[in-house]
C-alpha cells in the first residue's frame, strides 16, 4: 500500500480515539494549531494540525508531495486534497462522528500531566463500536479539550489489533484562517467512489 493511502487510513483509524469535552468528541472548544506526530502500527507520520470548533485540517508532506485532509466534524464530511493536482475528493465521516458522540468513549480523569509544557488531564478510553471494533487506550486533554497525546490499540472484529499513538507539540491557541477548512476554490472535485484510484495516482 502506498504511503498516502496509509496516512489517510491511519488518520481515519484513530479518529474515534480523539475524545474531548464537547458535543462531538474530538472537537475542542478552542481554535489552535500544532505540530502532530501520528504513529500507527509502527509507522510515524509528521505534519501540522489546524483546528477550530467543528473543523480539523491535517497537513502532511509525503515523497515531497503536500497532502491535506480536512474534516468537517459537524457535517460528517471529509476532504482529501492534493494541491499538486488541483483536485480533491470528498467522503463521508458521519459513522466515525457517531462513535465520537458515544457517551462511554472516555471515563473519568485518572491523573494530571504536562505534555510538551501544556497542562492536561489523562483519561482512560474504552469503547466498542457498532461494527464490533474496540478502542482501548488513554488520551491526554487540556481543559479546553485539545487532545495533546493519545495511545492505545484498535481491534477489529476479526481479532487484528493495531497500535496507535499521537502527540502534539508547539501548541498555539488562537483564531485560524477560515479558508484552511474548505477545499480550495477552483480545484476539481471528484466523487468519493474515486478515492482509491485518486490516492493511487502517485507513488509514495
Amino acid at each position: 500500500m502506498i504511503a498516502r493511502v496509509k496516512w489517510l487510513l491511519a488518520l481515519l483509524l484513530v479518529l474515534p480515539a480523539w475524545p474531548a469535552a464537547a458535543a462531538v468528541l474530538g472537537d475542542a472548544r478552542v481554535a489552535y494549531n500544532a505540530t502532530c506526530a501520528l504513529t500507527v502500527d509502527g509507522q510515524t507520520y509528521q505534519g501540522r494540525l489546524y483546528a477550530k470548533p467543528g473543523f480539523q485540517r491535517h497537513e502532511q508532506m509525503l515523497g515531497g508531495v503536500q497532502e491535506v485532509a480536512i474534516l468537517d466534524i459537524h457535517a460528517g464530511r471529509g476532504y482529501f486534497v492534493l494541491p499538486l493536482l488541483k483536485s480533491y475528493v470528498d467522503f463521508p465521516i458521519d459513522r466515525a462522528m457517531r462513535e465520537l458522540s458515544a457517551p462511554d468513549i472516555a471515563g473519568a480523569p485518572v491523573g494530571r500531566e504536562a505534555v510538551n509544557g501544556v497542562a492536561t488531564s489523562k483519561y482512560r478510553v474504552a469503547h466498542r463500536a457498532d461494527d464490533g471494533t474496540r478502542i482501548d487506550g488513554f488520551v491526554w486533554l487540556t481543559e479546553s479539550g485539545v487532545p495533546m497525546r493519545g495511545n492505545g490499540t484498535v481491534a477489529v472484529p476479526d481479532g487484528k489489533k493495531t497500535p496507535f499513538a499521537w502527540e502534539l507539540s508547539q501548541l498555539q491557541i488562537g483564531p485560524q484562517p477560515p479558508a484552511l477548512f474548505q477545499p480550495p476554490e477552483g480545484f476539481y472535485r471528484l466523487p468519493a467512489s474515486t478515492l482509491p484510484s485518486f490516492l493511487g495516482g502517485q507513488g509514495g
